[in-house]
């Protein structure tokens, strides 16, 4: 042994303390199972020592530099040092703990202590950093992958999570608008970045124009801050460009449409007025007027309004606002004369009210609003009564229905189709003393009376009638002989 070293001392079989003073080298060469050799300044000595090498721990306490421990065994081993300033190389594929500097291993990760008394490690996908004084992996897939970016490693399991969109809001846009007309609104992207990192966005729509935005911020869009997308309709992108927990870059994208939907002015409302004699001989509700009847309908209109639900205006009145029918220009409304001949149907047209655009949309629109066009049916109301004479009626006294009511009987105005003659009771009163024929008058269209049952004593008595005959479009029944009686009470059937 080498005169500079002052002590080997094998404390037991798995450990062995060497003691060096002065410089020199220490190599461990193992030749043999179970024999170290220890060299210093070319001198040597050789010593037999049983050595157990899965479970031996080499301490060296005190070295200088260039330091050289070789272990050539393919056994567990574990080297401790008490020094972190020299360089200790291992030769050895299966080291489980080291402290100190440590490198030229062979199939290891190198962990690195350096001058640092703890080592921060990352243990989640948040920030939070944990000290760490072992670091162990057990992979036992294909999907673990390391990461070493400035000093900082990252050791990634599975694929991560990719970000995504949940919506974009669009808030404020008014649809109500022509093409030309600014509007201020917000554009607001909904999205979750699923633990990755917002790195840029950027909007886009069908104009040319690019807007980018921050993490979580929204857009604001009107004439100042984006005059393109102030007016008219969109079709916005969003782009946003993220890093994944992999450091892979990843963008995910979004579409949004926007469209105008300019509402059109609500239509003109017809107001009618009437006239009318007798009074009753209008049914308004049936669209009715009583042949016979005289007077005139008068009518008006009530312009449609450009008022939507969000008060937004901009439709213009054409001139001429109106279409012709019998109105004037300025003022929609007219008269129709009912005369007591007609038979014809009256009507008033549709009346039309034009509008446009003016300067605010491009091109120009147009759009006409129109009230329906109404009408009112000339009828032939059920009529019953008692006259002196046998007739004939003429077409004169059927029109004059004053002259039927004062002197012959009733008109059961608005009863002119079967079903609701048929709900009706024939009350006749005809004179006692002197007697009095018994007629009955409809609309020549329907059909002949089967049963005239006298609602007292249920009995048909059509046959005490002689057979119609038609006058100006009436089917007229008679009695044959005078009626003197009291009570004649009856209901018509025609099948």
């Amino acid at each position: 042994m080498a005169r500079n070293i002052t002590e080997i001392v094998e404390q037991s079989k798995v450990q062995l303390d060497i003691i060096e003073s002065n410089s020199g080298q220490i190599e461990v060469i193992n030749p043999e199972v179970n024999s170290i050799e220890i060299t210093f300044s070319g001198s040597s000595v050789t010593s037999d020592l049983d050595i157990i090498t899965q479970t031996n721990t080499l301490v060296v306490d005190s070295v200088i530099d260039n330091t050289l421990v070789e272990i050539v065994p393919p056994q567990v081993t574990t080297i401790e040092t008490t020094t972190s300033k020299n360089v200790i190389e291992i030769a050895e594929d299966q080291v489980q703990y080291l402290t100190g500097s440590v490198f030229n291993t062979i199939n290891n990760t190198i962990v690195s202590g350096g001058n640092l008394t703890n080592v921060l490690f990352q243990t989640q996908s948040d920030i939070s950093n944990a000290v760490l004084s072992n670091l162990v992996i057990k992979d036992f897939s294909n999907n673990v992958s390391l990461n070493v970016n400035g000093g900082k490693l990252e050791l990634i399991f599975g694929s991560p999570s990719e970000p995504f969109f949940n919506d974009i809001n669009i808030i404020g846009f008014d649809t109500d608008r022509f093409n030309l007309v600014n509007n201020e609104y917000v554009i607001k992207p909904i999205y979750n970045l699923n633990g990755s990192t917002f790195i840029s966005g950027s909007l886009s729509s069908s104009l040319k124009g690019i807007s980018n935005f921050e993490d979580g911020s929204s857009i604001l869009i009107n004439s100042s801050t984006h005059p393109s997308y102030a007016s008219g309709s969109h079709n916005f992108t969003i782009n946003i460009l993220t890093q994944l927990v992999d450091g892979t870059l990843f963008t995910i994208s979004s579409n949004k449409q926007v469209n105008l939907g300019k509402l059109t002015p609500t239509d003109p409302i017809l107001n009618v007025t009437y006239n009318m004699f007798p009074l009753n001989a209008y049914n308004d509700s049936q669209n009715e007027i009583e042949f016979g009847a005289i007077g005139n309908l008068s009518w008006n209109v009530t312009p449609g309004t450009t008022i939507t639900p969000n008060n937004s205006l901009g439709w213009l009145k054409n001139t001429p606002e109106y279409s012709l029918d019998t109105i004037t220009l300025d003022s929609p409304s007219g008269t129709k004369v009912v005369s007591s001949i007609s038979s014809n149907n009256i009507i008033i047209q549709p009346i039309e009210q034009y509008w446009n655009s003016g300067i605010e949309n491009s091109p120009q629109i147009y759009h006409t609003g129109s009230t329906d066009q109404r009408s009112w049916e000339r009828v032939k109301s059920l009529r019953y009564g008692t006259w002196t004479e046998p007739g004939p009626l003429t077409s004169i006294g059927l029109s004059q229905l004053d002259q039927w009511e004062s002197n012959i009987g009733t008109i059961v105005y608005g009863y002119n189709t079967q079903p609701n003659i048929e709900t009706v009771t024939l009350d006749f009163s005809p004179n006692t003393t002197t007697g009095e024929y018994l007629y009955i008058v409809y609309d020549s269209t329907l059909n002949d009376i089967n049963v005239l049952e006298n609602q007292l004593s249920f009995q048909n008595e059509i046959v005490a009638f002689n057979s119609p005959y038609i006058e100006n479009g009436y089917k007229i029944y008679r009695t044959i002989t005078k009626k003197n009686g009291a009570n004649y009470k009856h209901k018509i059937k025609f099948a």
